[in-house]
């Protein structure tokens, strides 16, 4: 991306994968930025809250937005996809622009910065050329189970008018569903109008549970195929030592 972009700490893992519990255990580290906000947590480790406005955490506690004193920094690629398909395009236009508007280059010039994603590692080495990332892998059925508790009760709504998501065609489409359910609809929803034209009933439990099943199964598998080195480490959540190991000279 730049010359600060070995200043980047990605932990890439799956939706229900536990990557912002592990975010937070890095975001401990010193020379580490915190993403502080009451809404976040003033520090890493506060992770029990009275009141949030980040909704994906009144499912998953552990969540975080990348909030900075002037808003937000731009998620990765993988996060807004359906919005902007080209990824050249976004980062270009999109990515960058954000990241210095939020103030983001001051910020490494003194500090790393945790990134969330669930972006595979090669998608993220290609435009982090020398970032660390950490590729999460744990049990799929764990990690679906984990996935239908949390993530697919996440709103579905996501507001980006940053990159005027409204008015692209996945902006228009998700207006027409809030039109019809509800601006609180979910991400289960979301699939179930995609597959039924209706929102999520119980009668569609199985078959969007197998749905979740193979999808994450699909992409653990993929991520056991990357090999270690200096930039990349496949490894599980709690596998701290060699997290620490792999960190170690930042």
């Amino acid at each position: 991306m730049d010359i600060f972009d070995n200043k980047f700490i990605f932990v890439s893992f799956e939706p229900g994968g536990g990557g912002h519990r592990l975010g937070r255990v890095i975001s401990c580290l010193p020379d580490v930025y915190w993403y502080s906000d009451t809404n976040n947590g003033i520090n890493p480790w506060n992770v029990h809250f009275t009141e949030t406005s980040i909704m994906q955490r009144k499912v998953s506690r552990c969540h975080f937005d990348r909030l900075v004193p002037k808003g937000m920094l731009p998620p990765t690629h993988d996060y807004i996809k359906d919005f902007i398909p080209d990824a050249d395009e976004y980062y270009a236009q999109y990515f960058n622009p954000q990241f210095e508007r939020m103030g983001g280059p001051e910020i490494l010039k003194t500090q790393h910065l945790v990134y969330c994603t669930h972006a595979m590692p090669h998608e993220i080495t290609e435009r982090f050329t020398n970032a660390k990332v950490l590729n999460i892998i744990d049990d799929p059925l764990q990690v679906a189970v984990r996935y239908m508790k949390t993530t697919s009760l996440f709103p579905a709504y996501l507001k980006c008018k940053w990159l005027d998501g409204e008015n692209t065609e996945h902006g228009k489409k998700l207006a027409r569903v809030a039109e019809d359910f509800g601006k609180g609809f979910t991400v289960r929803d979301l699939w179930c109008y995609d597959k039924f034209d209706d929102s999520y009933h119980p009668t569609y439990a199985m078959e969007y549970q197998q749905y979740v099943v193979n999808m994450i199964n699909d992409r653990i598998q993929q991520r056991k195929t990357y090999d270690n080195h200096n930039n990349i480490l496949t490894v599980g959540k709690r596998d701290y030592k060699a997290i620490k190991e792999f960190l170690r000279d930042l």
